[in-house]
């Protein structure tokens, strides 16, 4: 059996994470942290040498993707995170400071993963019920990422976070492994499918919407039509797959499937 790691660090990760890593495996370093969401993936918040610093952890993919992983044909989401960070900083927005990541791998197939990062400072969208100037500022903040060519795969309330200061907000993007970068200020196709998701309740995205065709100068009653009808056509997937899970014998081949990627993973 043979064990293999690939990693990467910044000189500031290195310097914040410097000798931990060779006392201590990553379960017991995380063991003194804290925990603060676990499902699919867990984020648990450490101080190390003054910082505060988040770790993610990544939940073992099924086999067939943990093999897609391995060969390379996708990204480690790991690898993705801190990649897609740096540029993100790059082309100026803010993110959580990417310090480094780290994939574990058994006989060549992938096994734990994680993306280390400074903790990210800021207050989720989602969590302002008063949201009229914060929608505005919002609309012009999207126009902004828009026009850069940056379109987050996952442009949800919680993956938004903001400051105020002097009546000004600022914004900070989180969980950013799903992320497109363009060369040059995104579509129609583009622009419709990313500002379908801050807003769940049609009201307010209508508002965002109306907001952000006012910032970008372009049609308005147009945009919120394919935004909308974007946004119908994506809950009649979802329905449509929420409605396959409940066919007869759906829940006991998707519990096969986890058991025998939890096995496979524990040979």
């Amino acid at each position: 059996m043979t064990n293999t790691i690939k990693s990467e660090y910044t000189t500031h990760g290195k310097r914040i994470l410097e000798g931990l890593l060779d006392k201590a495996q990553w379960k017991d370093l995380l063991a003194k942290g804290k925990v603060i969401y676990k499902g699919r993936n867990e984020i648990h918040v450490l101080e190390l040498n003054g910082h505060k610093v988040s770790v993610k952890k990544y939940g073992k993919p099924v086999i067939f993707n943990r093999i897609l992983y391995s060969l390379g044909v996708r990204t480690p989401k790991a690898l993705r995170s801190y990649r897609n960070a740096q540029q993100i900083i790059e082309r100026g927005f803010q993110t959580a400071v990417p310090l480094g990541y780290e994939i574990h791998y058994r006989n060549g197939i992938l096994q734990d993963s994680y993306f280390v990062s400074l903790w990210a400072q800021g207050t989720p969208v989602g969590s302002v019920r008063k949201v009229g100037p914060l929608m505005r500022a919002l609309a012009q903040y999207t126009v902004a990422l828009h026009e850069k060519g940056l379109r987050h795969l996952d442009y949800a309330q919680h993956n938004i976070l903001f400051t105020k200061q002097h009546n000004r907000y600022q914004f900070s993007l989180i969980d950013v492994n799903r992320f497109v970068f363009r060369s040059k200020p995104l579509g129609w196709l583009d622009t419709c499918l990313n500002l379908m998701q801050p807003f769940v309740g049609n009201k307010q995205l209508k508002i965002f919407v109306t907001e952000y065709a006012y910032a970008r100068r372009v049609n308005k009653d147009a945009l919120v039509r394919w935004v909308l009808c974007f946004r119908h056509l994506r809950n009649g997937y979802s329905d449509v797959k929420h409605l396959l899970r409940k066919l007869p014998g759906a829940h006991y081949f998707s519990r096969k499937a986890k058991r025998y990627s939890s096995k496979s993973a524990n040979k």
